[in-house]
C-alpha cells in the first residue's frame, strides 16, 4: 500500500471510532541488555495503518481529525552505531501523515485529550514494555490498562485486516514463491544420516539471499507428532517422516507464508505411513471443498474431522458409529487441533485481538479482551450458526459438553467472508505421552483399539498445510507454484 492508501485506510478505521486512536509502534526488545537486541519487527497493526517498519514511532488521531505521527530524531551517536535513517519528517510522509512531533510529545498530546474528557482508544497490548507505556500514558495502574482497551477499535481493525485487498494477496503469494524455493533446498538436503540442522541451514540460506525472513521458527523435525518441536539437531533415520512447518515474511510488506509437508527421510514412504499419509490428504482435500464465504469455519474443521475418523477405522485405530465417535472427541486423541488460523501480516493473524477475529470464548485472551466479549462470536454465537447446519446440529452438541467433535481446539470459528485468508491444516499424530494419559483412564476405548494404536505409536506425525483464499466461488490454494503434496510426486522427486 502507498501513502495515500494508508491514508484512505486510517480515515475508514476512524469513521468508526468516537474519540482518539492511539497506536503504539514497537520498541526494540533486548536479549540480555538494552543495546543488544533481537531482530526488530514492527506491531502489525501499526504497520497496517502507517507502512513504517521503524522502531520508537507512535500515531495518534485527534477527534478532529488530524493526524500526528510521533518520532524521535536520531543523534549523532545513533548514526555512528547504526547508520542514517529517515527522519521523523521522512516518516511522516512515507505513512501521509501530515504532523510530526518528537515523541517525548506524546504524554503531553494525550493529557490535553484526556483533560477535555476525549476518550482515548488502544489496542490491547501483548507486550508488557507497550503494557507499561500505555500505564503512564493514560495514568492507569499497569495491571488495568488491558482492561481499558477499546473494543469498538479492536473490532473495527479486525474486521479491515481480516479481509485482505487483491495487493495483500499478492504478496502473500511473493511469500509463497520463495517458501516453494525453501521445500525444493529441503527435498535436496534431506537424507538418511544428514541432520535436521542441514536442512535447517539449506533453507536458511534461500531465505537469507531472497531477502525474506522467517515469519516464524521453523519446525524441521522427524518427531513431528509434537506439534511445534523446537529441536532440529536429530540425525535422520531412512525410515524417519520429517515434518517441515515454515514461512517467511514478504519483504518489506511483511505478509507470511505458512506451508507444512511430510516427507519420507529414505525416499518411500512405508505402507503404514503412506495409509496415514493419505487420509490427511484426504482430510484437506475435504476442508478445502467445504470452505467458502459465508461457510463456518467449524464446519471445514467438520469435513477433515469426517474423513480422518473414516480413514482411522479403516486402519482399525476407531470402531463404532463415526458420527458418535467424532461428536465424543475420539478423534482428537490424533488430532489435537484445529484446522488453521487467519493468515496475514502475522503468520497467526490477529490472534492478539482474541475473539474478535477467531478465538473461542473458552480459550479467549480474557487478560487482555476483557471487555469485547460482547462485540464478536461468543460461544451462543457458534451455536447459533451452527445449529442451522442441514448435516448436524453442532448447537445441541455444544450445549451438551464443550468437547464434542474437538470444537474447542480450533483457533477460528467464525464464518469465513471473501478475501479472508486462511490455512487449512489437519494431522495425524502418534503421541506416545497423550495415548498412555487416555489409555491408563480407557478414555473413550469404545472407540479406540488402544492395542491396535501401539503399533503406529513410533510413526510420528503428519501434516499437510496450505494457505487458502476464500472467493466468491468457493476457495483457492494460494501460491505461484505448487509445493509437492501427493506421495506418487513426493517419491518420484526423492528419486530423481
Amino acid at each position: 500500500m502507498n501513502a495515500a492508501q494508508r491514508t484512505r485506510k486510517r480515515e475508514q478505521l476512524a469513521a468508526n471510532i468516537d474519540g482518539a486512536i492511539l497506536l503504539l509502534g514497537s520498541d526494540p526488545a533486548p536479549r540480555n541488555a538494552p543495546t543488544n537486541t533481537h531482530p526488530f519487527r514492527q506491531d502489525s497493526h501499526f504497520l497496517y495503518f502507517t507502512g513504517l517498519a521503524a522502531p520508537a514511532l507512535a500515531w495518534l488521531r485527534a477527534p478532529d481529525g488530524g493526524d500526528t505521527l510521533y518520532a524521535t530524531a536520531r543523534d549523532v551517536k545513533d548514526i555512528v552505531w547504526n547508520g542514517p535513517s529517515p527522519s521523523p519528517a521522512d516518516y511522516a510522509a512515507q505513512a501521509g501523515i501530515a504532523q510530526v512531533a518528537p515523541l517525548s510529545q506524546l504524554a503531553d498530546d494525550v493529557a490535553k485529550l484526556r483533560a477535555r474528557g476525549v476518550p482515548i482508544h488502544y489496542l490491547p497490548p501483548y507486550r508488557a514494555d507497550a503494557r507499561y507505556t500505555l500505564s503512564r500514558l493514560l495514568a492507569v495502574p499497569v495491571d488495568r490498562v488491558n482492561d481499558g482497551a477499546s473494543a469498538p477499535l479492536s473490532a473495527a481493525v479486525a474486521a479491515m485486516r481480516s479481509v485482505k485487498s487483491a495487493d495483500e494477496v499478492a504478496e502473500i503469494e511473493r511469500a509463497l514463491g520463495v517458501t516453494a524455493q525453501l521445500y525444493d533446498a529441503a527435498l535436496s538436503e534431506m537424507a538418511p544420516g544428514k541432520s535436521e540442522r542441514d536442512v535447517l541451514a539449506a533453507v536458511t540460506q534461500v531465505a537469507v539471499r531472497a531477502g525474506m525472513p522467517f515469519s516464524f521458527a521453523p519446525i524441521i523435525t522427524v518427531r513431528g507428532e509434537f506439534l511445534h518441536n523446537p529441536g532440529c539437531a536429530a540425525q535422520m533415520r531412512p525410515d524417519d517422516l520429517l515434518l517441515i512447518d515454515i514461512g517467511v515474511e514478504a519483504a518489506p510488506s511483511h505478509y507470511c507464508s505458512d506451508i507444512t509437508r511430510t516427507f519420507p527421510v529414505g525416499g518411500r514412504f512405508s505402507a503404514q505411513a503412506r495409509a496415514v499419509y493419505e487420509i490427511v490428504l484426504a482430510a484437506q482435500a475435504a476442508a478445502i471443498a467445504q470452505a467458502g464465504p459465508g461457510v463456518p469455519n467449524t464446519e471445514v474443521h467438520l469435513a477433515a474431522v469426517r474423513v480422518i475418523v473414516a480413514g482411522l477405522k479403516s486402519l482399525g485405530l476407531l470402531r463404532g458409529n463415526e458420527e458418535e465417535a467424532a461428536r465424543r472427541g475420539a478423534h482428537t486423541l490424533f488430532f489435537p487441533h484445529g484446522i488453521g488460523h487467519m493468515l496475514g501480516l502475522d503468520v497467526h493473524d490477529l490472534s492478539d485481538l482474541g475473539d474478535l477475529s477467531h478465538l473461542t470464548p473458552r480459550r479467549t485472551q480474557s487478560d487482555s479482551v476483557r471487555t469485547q466479549s460482547d462485540s464478536v462470536g461468543t460461544q451462543s454465537d457458534l451455536v447459533r450458526t451452527q445449529s442451522d447446519s442441514s448435516r448436524l446440529d453442532i448447537g445441541s452438541a455444544l450445549r451438551s459438553t464443550q468437547s464434542d467433535y474437538g470444537l474447542h481446539l480450533l483457533r477460528l470459528t467464525r464464518p469465513l467472508a471473501a478475501g479472508n485468508v486462511v490455512t487449512v491444516e489437519p494431522g495425524i499424530y502418534f503421541i506416545p505421552d497423550l495415548v498412555a494419559q487416555w489409555q491408563a483412564s480407557q478414555r473413550l476405548a469404545e472407540f479406540i483399539d488402544y492395542a491396535a494404536v501401539a503399533p503406529f505409536l513410533g510413526l510420528g506425525g503428519i501434516r499437510i498445510e496450505d494457505d487458502i483464499l476464500i472467493e466468491s466461488g468457493g476457495a483457492r490454494v494460494l501460491g505461484p507454484v505448487p509445493i509437492l503434496k501427493s506421495p506418487d510426486d513426493i517419491e518420484a522427486r526423492l528419486r530423481g
